[in-house]
């Protein structure tokens, strides 16, 4: 019988999260089906398992500035950078969405003047995103 380790446990917890980030961020990424209340608010939600997943995946995150040159292959420097990328969009899409809030933040009490800019940029954020997040799938797909 083999023994289980708390990484065992560590492991299911990531995919389960890793899961419950895929399933928020396609519910987020449709504000047409969702409609714009549902779209706010559930991307208000989604900064809590983001959260997680991160704190999750902290040891990685720590480890890949002292490994990144000497001890990762191309293919992990890649994904790195891919990771990296995919957070700082995902991050100025989620500043930009609040930036263009019709709903969240008037019903906080915030009054929002929205500029154009920011609602162009926060369409092509989100488009930009979903196509990545295809990609990687795929990529996860086929090996």
């Amino acid at each position: 019988m083999q023994t289980r380790t708390w990484r065992d446990s560590l492991a299911k917890t990531q995919y389960v999260m890793d899961s419950v980030l895929l399933i928020g961020f396609i519910l987020v990424c449709i504000p047409k089906v969702t409609g714009i209340w549902a779209h706010e608010w559930l991307s208000l939600l989604f900064i809590i398992p983001l959260i997680i997943h991160l704190l999750l995946h902290w040891d990685w995150m720590v480890a890949l500035p002292k490994n990144f040159i000497h001890r990762q292959s191309n293919k992990d420097r890649f994904n790195a950078i891919w990771d990296a990328l995919f957070y700082l969009v995902m991050l100025m899409a989620t500043v930009s969405g609040f930036l263009v809030s019709e709903a969240l933040l008037p019903q906080l009490g915030l009054p929002v003047d929205i500029l154009p800019v920011w609602s162009k940029l926060h369409h092509d954020l989100v488009i930009w995103l979903c196509q990545c997040l295809a990609y990687t799938l795929l990529c996860i797909g086929l090996g």
